[in-house]
């Protein structure tokens, strides 16, 4: 999917995000518990450049994907950080009622040798699943170019009831494009780069926008 804005300049205050990091001025708080497949993967930094058509400024908006927080003792007068849409208490709450039932299911799918009981068990978790991930699913909203809202499950319908990627909804671009919006702030740049220790498949304050097929889920409709 081809970026939907400029990435130049949004990729600069990128890169300058990085080094406050590195530089120990902006720490990253993650809010939920990192889990071990995820551990050291690194996260997505963000960045949309918007006017202020009413203060007639530049305002700089910053976000990390996942449910996290950028720390910092104080930002800069044009700069915002854009916080997650949905708390994790809540994504927590919705996963609850399933959760401990879906774990029963993995442990006794892993210890069994027979195929059929197998395929049946994970059927049985996979509709689990399927209800936990549209609970929370259920939680997220975003503000269109037009000002108007849209639901997370208004966007299931709209390609054809297939259920998104887990983790959609906290990728930067959705997060700081839905921001802008309900601010009344023209976008003008936007990029997201990958921070972290390289990879396989990224490296560190290389651009990777939008970053994978969440975003190109969400941002068509809004």
């Amino acid at each position: 999917m081809f970026p939907p804005f400029p990435q130049e300049l949004a990729h600069h205050f990128c890169t300058h995000l990085i080094s406050r990091i590195e530089n120990g001025d902006i720490s990253i708080q993650q809010v939920a518990k990192e889990s071990e497949e995820r551990k050291g993967q690194g996260v997505m930094l963000g960045s949309l450049v918007c006017w202020d058509k009413t203060l007639s400024r530049r305002i700089i908006l910053y976000a990390v994907s996942g449910n996290a927080k950028l720390l910092q003792g104080k930002w800069n007068y044009n700069e915002v950080f854009v916080p997650s849409i949905v708390s994790i208490e809540d994504v927590n709450l919705a996963l609850e009622e399933n959760d401990a039932e879906i774990h029963k299911l993995t442990e006794k799918i892993n210890s069994l040798e027979d195929p059929e009981l197998r395929s049946e068990l994970i059927k049985n978790r996979t509709k689990l699943t399927d209800q936990s991930l549209k609970k929370v699913f259920s939680l997220y909203s975003f503000i269109r170019f037009d000002g108007k809202s849209i639901s997370l499950p208004e966007i299931i319908q709209k390609h054809n009831g297939k259920l998104p990627p887990t983790g959609t909804g906290d990728c930067c671009a959705p997060k700081l494009l839905s921001y802008a919006f309900s601010h009344n702030l023209e976008p003008v740049s936007m990029d997201e780069v990958y921070f972290g220790g390289n990879t396989k498949n990224k490296v560190c304050g290389k651009s990777y926008s939008p970053c994978d097929e969440r975003c190109g889920y969400i941002l068509p409709f809004i």
